[in-house]
């Protein structure tokens, strides 16, 4: 049943069978006894060590639903590519996704706390190109997650692990929501005010419709240096002449939380030594408070606990997920939303610090197409 490695002459075959196989929820072993295989003789399929036989080939196909041209395709040599990618560098490493008809890529990078690299898709050529680093099939059905709620790295992993490959990256509320509007992502995610969060996924999903759902509920408040040296206990201390903070570009979802709070206390922006220098993650918020660049800046509590700082809590917000209608079957987002109803993926992100995933997977609202 199995016949030569996966080369034939100067040509490369990729088996797709094990993509297929998780994206149909199939384990190894029943898809191995439905086409009368032993689990490791699919084993050697599903890794390229051999290729099936025409007639094996074809009964994979039929039973995961799929042609024999999509399980066993030709690898293509990594070239050039014309990619959507913002604020991209030339040299710079990105990762890529197909959104709709078009390719899109965002810049990967290393976080400010933990500086791991990670593999990336692509080198950024500027106007528009990359050379990829990898194999254009694999990224076909890649999903992008954009949003700032650190908890939804793990969604990414859950999903990628599950074989979805779901790639995350940080991004603020309004940045990512308009990203989603324009095509450039599948998901995106934002926790501004209650009734504006809503408003605002509505109006990036107009175009297709979709569905907003909510991820988690997460603690949010100011970050300070260990011990809290400043003594800063409420927002009207940002108003103090020792007191410089570290702040959120406008449109990020903790910038609106900030204001909110500010126009609550009558503390005037103005006033604020800092406010108007912008940082455009939570993470770039800590480093500054760690740094001893600024005394506080607002954000997650998880973020705080992360980076060894203390928390002056102010309250908590619902982060939601913004998908749009034609997307939701696509495998790697319907993996995410299937996850959200997943107990253990529950679990884990609420024993993040400050974390309540009551509301985890809940319908927020429908958008019509």
């Amino acid at each position: 049943m199995l016949g030569r490695p996966p080369s034939l002459g100067r040509m490369e075959v990729v088996a797709h069978v094990r993509e297929a196989r998780l994206a149909r929820g199939l384990t190894q072993r029943e898809l191995a006894r439905r086409a009368g295989l032993t689990r490791q003789a699919l084993g050697a399929i599903e890794t390229g060590r051999y290729l099936p036989n025409t007639a094996l080939a074809l009964k994979l196909a039929r039973l995961l639903g799929e042609t024999v041209e999509a399980l066993f395709r030709e690898a293509s040599s990594p070239g050039e590519l014309e990619v959507a990618v913002e604020e991209a560098a030339e040299g710079e490493r990105v990762l890529v996704a197909r959104v709709r008809d078009r390719w899109v890529g965002v810049p990967l990078e290393t976080s400010a706390l933990e500086p791991v690299l990670e593999g990336a898709d692509a080198i950024a050529l500027g106007e528009d190109r990359v050379r990829l680093v990898t194999d254009e099939r694999e990224l076909e059905s890649s999903a992008l997650l954009l949003g700032c709620d650190p908890a939804l790295g793990i969604l990414a992993s859950r999903a990628t692990r599950s074989g979805a490959r779901t790639l995350f990256r940080q991004m603020g509320s309004r940045a990512a929501l308009d990203r989603l509007a324009a095509g450039a992502a599948h998901v995106a995610g934002s926790h501004l005010a209650a009734r504006d969060n809503v408003r605002a996924a509505k109006r990036a999903l107009s175009d297709h419709g979709g569905r907003v759902v909510a991820f988690a509920r997460f603690e949010h408040g100011l970050l300070v240096a260990p011990g809290n040296p400043k003594g800063i206990e409420a927002i009207d201390a940002l108003a103090r002449e020792d007191v410089r903070i570290a702040n959120r570009e406008a449109g990020s979802g903790s910038r609106v939380a900030l204001d909110a709070e500010l126009a609550r206390a009558g503390v005037p922006t103005n006033e604020i030594r800092g406010y108007a220098e912008e940082l455009r993650s939570h993470w770039q918020v800590a480093r500054a408070v760690q740094w001893g660049r600024a005394d506080t800046g607002i954000g997650p509590r998880v973020v705080a606990s992360s980076a060894g700082l203390d928390f002056v809590p102010l309250g908590s917000v619902r982060f939601d997920l913004a998908v749009p209608g034609d997307l939701l079957d696509q495998p790697a987002v319907a993996r995410m939303l299937e996850l959200l109803a997943d107990r253990r993926v529950r679990d884990e992100i609420a024993s993040l610090p400050g974390y309540d995933t009551s509301c985890t997977g809940d319908t927020i609202a429908e958008v019509p197409g």
